[in-house]
């Protein structure tokens, strides 16, 4: 599977760092300043790709941003979203009332064979305690530009610096064989 989004903690911290994937490299991301997200108190958090730039809020405000999205990935069927990742420790963090929106222009501008995309998709209502990979949704349709909002409690938790703490991940699944992004 190849990362599509995904968000850590910072160990010892409540910073939050988004990072997307582009087709080009490995992608980018923004980290939000010190002190990052209020420890043990929900947070609402908006993350928004469009054009461009990629835009993180915190309870309405701006926290962190990032350029040069250009080489985003097109929509595709079979995306999954995972509680944490497999590949990084999870952080001490609850989700609750994630929402996925796919930023799309005219249906009918739509390319012949793509995915139809659902505008809105709620990914998980009540309160979830962050897992390592645990599986909510394997069959999410992903658009090229997207917002994802979501309330998160986070608690410091620590570990070596440096080393991220996954709380959410969006992937490709590799089951359509085909599709770009399965490689």
């Amino acid at each position: 599977p190849e990362r599509l989004l995904a968000c850590w903690l910072a160990p010892s911290s409540a910073r939050l760092h988004c990072h997307v994937a582009r087709q080009d490299d490995e992608g980018a991301g923004c980290t939000t300043p010190d002190p990052g997200l209020p420890l043990e108190t929900t947070s609402r958090v908006e993350l928004r790709l469009m054009g461009q730039a990629l835009a993180v809020s915190v309870n309405g405000s701006l926290a962190c941003s990032a350029e040069g999205f250009v080489a985003k990935f097109k929509g595709m069927g079979g995306a999954s979203f995972t509680l944490g990742s497999k590949a990084h420790e999870v952080a001490e963090a609850v989700l609750a009332n994630i929402h996925y929106k796919a930023r799309l222009d005219e249906p009918e501008a739509a390319e012949w064979g793509a995915p139809r995309v659902p505008p809105v998709r709620t990914l998980l209502g009540p309160q979830r305690r962050c897992e390592r990979g645990k599986l909510v949704v394997g069959d999410l349709v992903s658009a090229e530009e997207f917002e994802v909002a979501f309330d998160i409690i986070g608690w410091a938790r620590a570990g070596p610096e440096g080393m991220l703490q996954s709380i959410m991940l969006f992937a490709t699944t590799n089951n359509h064989y085909g599709h770009q992004g399965d490689r």
